[in-house]
């Protein structure tokens, strides 16, 4: 919805092969969860300033990450005031800091709506977790590749070249529609 009133068009913001999802509103979320879980009663300013603040860090290390292993970027704050090194911008980490405050007062009524058999919060819990594992590692596998096709390297395996098959750099940019090559990182 954010995309589309920015731009007047939907767009599948993902960072995961398998499914639209952005792992790092995931990891932010969990870590903010955590956070509400071992503090019940913590006010509304703090939950805002937390969820900013893990957000950013987790916005932050991921951009970092993305483009130091596999020269790519999904997004960038450069021309967006005020940023830090164009990979976390303040009005965005304000937004995160909201969000957060919604969650931390929806989040107990979810958790009393599941109270009633714990087991179920396993069973699922487990199951995300290593759909999530392997997501994050076949993602992994994917970007890895399309780096070395860039580097002109080519497939040393059956499996390798079966990514380099089902996962072409045209597939991929359709798959991940805001998908950019970086080289060299420069901080500006």
């Amino acid at each position: 919805m954010w995309c589309f009133l920015l731009n007047r068009k939907f767009m599948k913001r993902r960072d995961l092969v398998y499914g639209y999802f952005t792992s790092m509103y995931g990891v932010a979320g969990v870590l903010i969860t955590i956070c509400l879980e071992i503090s019940r009663d913590i006010y509304v300013g703090k939950v805002f300033v937390i969820s900013m603040i893990i957000s950013g860090i987790v916005e932050y290390l991921t951009s970092f990450f993305l483009e130091k292993a596999w020269g790519i970027r999904f997004w960038n704050y450069t021309k967006l005031r005020p940023n830090i090194h164009g990979r976390v911008n303040l009005w965005y980490l304000i937004l995160f800091g909201l969000i957060g405050v919604c969650w931390g007062k929806i989040y107990p009524y979810i958790m009393n709506v599941f109270n009633f058999n714990y087991k179920i919060i396993v069973i699922i819990s487990f199951l995300l977790f290593i759909f999530f594992i392997w997501n994050f590692i076949m993602t992994g596998a994917i970007f890895y590749r399309y780096k070395k096709r860039r580097e002109g390297i080519l497939p040393r395996n059956s499996f390798e070249r079966w990514l380099d098959l089902k996962y072409s750099d045209c597939k991929l940019h359709n798959i991940f529609s805001s998908l950019e090559i970086v080289e060299e990182y420069v901080i500006e």
